[in-house]
């Protein structure tokens, strides 16, 4: 990745970033290279065309090797477009997903009153969690009182 200077049209010193083995740590470096990179520009410094590691526990990118000449492997650029708050073409895919399995254990909990565990339960298996919500359409009660308990077949 690389910056440049608002209104130029010359792309700047290439860095690539390695170690990046989730979505959030791939925002994190990116985030953290750009601010670096202004950083190094800022202080009259100049870019070095290298390759950095993201590392997790300093919330950093730290140096791995330094490259001397151009690589003659494939390099696709990424759209500047790209390094705003979120790229279009990440947010249609994220729409596009189901609820996960997390975010749905969260939200039973939070909207139906479920105990985490139960929430845990019915959201371990996709099929369980949309029978159990199918169930609250005919019967709208997560937690029977009657029972004084959660007990995952109750309900339906």
């Amino acid at each position: 990745m690389s910056i440049r200077p608002k209104g130029t049209s010359g792309l700047g010193t290439r860095t690539e970033l390695k170690n990046l083995n989730s979505f959030r740590f791939v925002e994190k470096a990116i985030e953290h290279e750009i601010n670096r990179q202004k950083d190094v520009l800022m202080d009259g410094g100049a870019i070095v065309q290298e390759t950095r590691l993201w590392d997790q526990d300093s919330g950093r990118t730290v140096p791995m090797r330094a490259r001397k000449r151009p690589t003659t492997t494939a390099i696709f650029r990424t759209p500047t477009s790209c390094l705003g708050d979120r790229c279009a073409m990440i947010e249609r895919v994220r729409r596009s997903l189901p609820e996960l399995p997390d975010a749905r254990r969260v939200r039973f909990v939070e909207q139906y009153g479920l105990p985490d565990y139960a929430a845990g339960v019915l959201t371990s298996d996709r099929e369980l969690a949309d029978y159990f919500e199918a169930c609250l359409k005919a019967f709208p009660s997560p937690r029977p009182s009657a029972t004084g308990s959660w007990a995952p077949f109750s309900v339906c």
